[in-house]
């Protein structure tokens, strides 16, 4: 009975191993060229404050990094898709 314990949370420990994530290729000065790309969008065009900013750019950039493997890609598929900005939606309540 211990046995068949011992296999079974194993077996759940791997299943649920959220380490095997795919890697993400985004370097640091990447993730903060973007995030200050977005602070001076949301300043100067949205009219956000700084507090709303950091907030809506935190989200943004999540984003990015999570559905996009490197910032190549992510600016590959935003100019192909250059009207849609609904991947941006969640953040929108900042």
């Amino acid at each position: 009975m211990r046995i068949i314990l011992l296999m079974m949370s194993i077996i759940i420990f791997i299943s649920c191993n959220t380490t095997q994530r795919k890697k993400s290729n985004w370097t640091e000065k990447e993730k903060e060229l973007i995030f200050k790309d977005c602070i001076n969008y949301t300043l100067d065009i949205k009219g956000l404050n700084l507090n709303e900013s950091n907030k809506y750019c935190n989200c943004a950039l999540r984003i990015l990094v999570t559905k996009f493997e490197s910032k190549i890609e992510a600016e590959e598929s935003l100019i192909k898709n250059i009207t849609s900005n609904s991947i941006y939606e969640p953040c929108e309540k900042y």
